[in-house]
């Protein structure tokens, strides 16, 4: 596939490898193709993860899944995404909202600003992923979400075939 855009006055041609982008998105949503990402993870598997959970094992016990209960996947998230990436910390619960959506499984505040601004940039619609991001779970937005995954450079505007 080959993509031609520009920026200003300069002038790209982007060769894109379709195996590739389909591995990359794999890679992020797992053969299952969640949009949302799953926090389910076991307590001993937690701080392998999470370096959070690393330093706060007692804590990977309370909220990780064990044989007692499930896993308490918003205060993983909450704790996981705190103070990172343009997030809150934990009690603001940024950890969760921004957890990762779509088929890049974009994380973080940053992230889903960044995800605004290229999306506006690609598509000429101003869509708020930062503040709605339920968005990104919709058909329409999800389908776009192809040309954004295989863009290498980020911030490629309106790519046109």
């Amino acid at each position: 596939m080959t993509y031609y855009f520009s920026v200003g006055e300069e002038k790209y041609t982007v060769r894109l490898d379709p195996s590739g982008l389909v591995v990359q998105l794999l890679q992020e949503v797992g053969h299952r193709m969640r949009l949302v990402e799953s926090l389910d993870y076991r307590a001993d598997r937690l701080g392998s993860i999470f370096s959070y959970f690393r330093r706060n094992p007692d804590e990977a016990q309370l909220y990780g899944r064990t044989a007692d209960h499930p896993a308490d996947q918003e205060a993983i998230a909450n704790r996981a995404y705190a103070n990172r990436n343009g997030n809150g910390n934990v009690e603001s619960g940024d950890g969760w909202k921004f957890r990762g959506r779509g088929l890049k499984q974009v994380t973080g505040r940053t992230g889903y600003r960044a995800f605004t601004e290229d999306h506006a940039l690609m598509f000429g619609e101003q869509v708020d992923f930062e503040r709605h991001a339920r968005f990104f779970t919709e058909q329409r937005l999800r389908d776009r979400q192809h040309a954004h995954a295989g863009d290498p450079g980020g911030r490629c505007p309106r790519l046109r075939p």
